[in-house]
């Protein structure tokens, strides 16, 4: 705790002025007694200027008391200033911080709003692949359905083709026909493109399954010859 001057020289001042009332009174009783009184006259006369000497430092103490409380006041003042200082950055601060969560948590829901429309998005993309799926394996089905059945009525055509290409040459040149029977054109898928080959025998029917060049064959069609004034038949055939 601080000292105080002031306080410490008026406690002096109350105990000097209590010593000298004892001392008057004292003095007022042995006024009778002469050789006595003299010695207490001096002890007197010491205090009462220790008393003025006091009364000075009290003086002084107290001409120079606001000039330290002024120091006081000032320095309460700076530190008043600083924490006023302090306390504008930190409300500054929370300011600042307050505006970023708020621009934070609209940024959350910016994000959860986006996040919500991409999912809605897949879902409906899901939605429509699934259906684009389902209908390309309907179409892809139809397409097989019918391409059996382009085909089923292919060999039909073909057969019905071969028939009346055998019937026209039977009704043609009968002994031609005889002749032309021994062998028959095959017409062979080599590499990038055709060959024609003559082969012994019958032409197979259309469905059969032949054995040529280490290869297996389907024949396919039976038609006439592409050859000029060929009447033998021409088979058409796939690998296996």
């Amino acid at each position: 705790m601080a000292r105080d001057p002031v306080r410490e020289v008026r406690h002096d001042e109350s105990q000097l002025v209590s010593s000298l009332e004892l001392l008057r009174r004292r003095v007022a009783a042995l006024e009778q007694s002469p050789g006595v009184v003299r010695p207490l006259l001096e002890l007197v006369e010491v205090v009462r200027r220790h008393a003025i000497a006091l009364q000075a430092q009290l003086e002084l103490a107290e001409a120079n008391l606001p000039q330290s409380v002024a120091r006081e006041r000032e320095e309460l003042a700076e530190r008043a200033r600083a924490l006023a200082e302090r306390a504008d950055a930190l409300a500054g601060r929370e300011r600042e911080l307050a505006q970023a969560e708020g621009e934070l948590a609209a940024e959350r829901i910016s994000v959860a709003s986006r996040q919500a429309e991409t999912e809605a998005r897949e879902r409906e993309l899901y939605l429509r692949a699934k259906e684009h799926a389902e209908s390309v394996s309907a179409v892809e089905g139809a397409l097989a359905a019918r391409a059996d059945e382009l085909a089923r009525t292919e060999a039909r055509l073909v057969a019905a083709e071969t028939d009346l290409a055998l019937r026209s040459d039977a009704l043609a040149a009968p002994a031609e026909r005889t002749e032309a029977a021994s062998t028959h054109l095959a017409f062979l898928p080599r590499g990038e493109g055709y060959s024609i080959v003559e082969l012994e025998g019958p032409a197979p029917a259309v469905g059969a399954a032949i054995a040529l060049d280490g290869r297996e064959l389907l024949v396919t069609k039976v038609a006439r010859s592409p050859l000029p004034a060929d009447a033998r038949a021409c088979i058409y055939v796939i690998p296996l």
